[in-house]
């Protein structure tokens, strides 16, 4: 997270800047191609906090600030893959599943619902999986069966989830 410090207030201002230039040329903010360019460079804090500003910017359009928890909860889980930290990626995967949960019960008709449910679902089971492996180090042995109740919750969770789409 560190590196991105210096960079990530240059890169908003590029971003602004680009974002001001291009609507007047285009009629309207590219915001889904920085997004994509923030994942794609591996600037996954600085894509959340595109994604906070977008939330108050006249300059996003109305069609993407419906989509803005879908692709928060979707940045978060891109990010949790590049984290080595078991307590930072399951606090990253945590806030992950609570934009996708609260995109899919505040958007149930929108075309991206059943991909919200679906990334929704391997997340819960992603974590799950988390539990599973922790409860195989010796470390853990005076708490594993306490782990493997909770990762089976999980398991029952994401099939809840699987069933409805």
């Amino acid at each position: 997270m560190t590196r991105n410090m210096f960079w990530r207030p240059v890169v908003l201002l590029v971003l602004a800047g680009a974002a001001c230039a291009t609507r007047f040329a285009a009629g309207e903010e590219p915001v889904r191609k920085m997004l994509e360019a923030l994942r794609d460079k591996g600037y996954y804090d600085t894509a959340i906090d595109f994604l906070d500003q977008a939330k108050e910017s006249p300059l996003v359009p109305q069609n993407f600030k419906e989509v803005l928890d879908f692709e928060r909860g979707v940045t978060l889980i891109d990010w949790s893959k590049n984290q080595r930290d078991p307590k930072a990626r399951a606090k990253i995967l945590d806030d992950a599943q609570v934009a996708l949960a609260q995109f899919v019960t505040q958007h149930e008709n929108h075309q991206l619902n059943f991909s919200a449910k679906n990334h929704l679902g391997n997340l819960i089971v992603n974590r799950g999986q988390m539990l599973l492996e922790k409860s195989k180090k010796p470390a853990e042995s005076g708490n594993k069966a306490a782990l493997l109740k909770e990762s089976r919750v999980l398991f029952d969770e994401a099939y809840k989830v699987f069933t409805a789409l």
